[in-house]
């Protein structure tokens, strides 16, 4: 098989897993706090990107240790407050809404980096503001005194995904991804512990082990191993490509919520998604190439 077309159906498969996470979180939710889940979920991912580091580690690649740790350690926090943000949402409105918000990372990351002096262009705005008509139909019942808790709660989560974003940007080629990631992973598992004693106790193993499935699959399939292999395909795409394709996450998001939630949108909450993708897919598009 072409190598382009693999890799690109192999990230499609991370967008579809990334997709599908919204309802096992939600499903998740349903048994254990915010944090003992996210705490979990994390010791899943480190135990699994300790045995990919094993197996995958290229010793010849050349980079920088401490860099990579300190970015390690920063974005962790950034990741944790973001995912937190997210498994709280999910308590309090649909995997749907929540996996559409949680898309308009990509059209703030732009935004946000007005504020260390990046420039951002005409179709950038046109994004934005095709972003916040979405989010009106999408989130925005009967006024604006109607917005659900949880869509406020993700639109936080989705500028905290920029900020993370622009962290991992200003790392660039000197950070090894597979060190920096298994530092993060292990940064919100200790910090989402500590919450987790302090706000969650005491902690009912039994639940734990309900949500077990929820938690191997967010912590395994949707972090770990969903890393992998996006580190591994991307350096044979086009960025562009590859955003465009990883966007679809939004989209299974709400399949996944539909298919195991057995959530069902409205046609107005349809098309308010609907142009919510739209700009995600267009902020990721440049009209000067071919």
């Amino acid at each position: 098989m072409n190598t382009k077309i693999k890799s690109s159906l192999l990230l499609l498969l991370v967008a579809v897993i990334w997709g599908f996470a919204f309802a096992f979180q939600s499903m998740g939710a349903d048994y254990v706090g915010a944090f003992t889940f996210f705490s979990f979920r994390n010791y899943f991912a480190v135990a699994s990107m300790l045995v990919i580091l094993y197996l995958f580690k290229n010793k010849e690649k050349n980079y920088d240790l401490k860099l990579s740790i300190y970015y390690g350690l920063f974005a962790g926090v950034i990741e944790c407050i973001a995912s937190l943000l997210q498994q709280f949402s999910i308590e309090y409105t649909t995997a749907a809404n929540c996996s559409f918000i949680t898309a308009a990372y990509v059209v703030c990351v732009p935004v946000c980096g007005l504020f260390i002096g990046k420039k951002t262009d005409v179709k950038t705005w046109l994004c934005v503001a095709l972003e916040f008509v979405g989010l009106y139909l999408l989130c925005v019942k009967n006024g604006f005194s109607a917005i659900n808790k949880g869509d406020l709660l993700a639109m936080a989560c989705a500028v905290m995904f920029a900020i993370h974003i622009l962290c991992i940007d200003k790392g660039g080629d000197k950070i090894d991804a597979l060190i920096f990631c298994t530092i993060q992973f292990a940064v919100c598992a200790v910090m989402s512990t500590i919450l987790m004693f302090i706000f969650e106790t005491p902690i009912s193993l039994s639940n734990v082990k309900m949500a077990l499935i929820p938690l191997m699959y967010t912590g395994i399939l949707s972090s770990a191993v969903c890393l992998s292999i996006q580190v591994s395909v991307q350096r044979n795409l086009d960025p562009t490509i590859a955003s465009i394709i990883m966007c679809f996450e939004s989209v299974f998001g709400a399949v996944g919520g539909w298919l195991i939630l057995k959530e069902f949108m409205t046609m107005k909450e349809i098309f308010g998604a609907f142009i919510m993708f739209v700009a995600v897919v267009l902020s990721q598009i440049s009209f000067k190439k071919k």
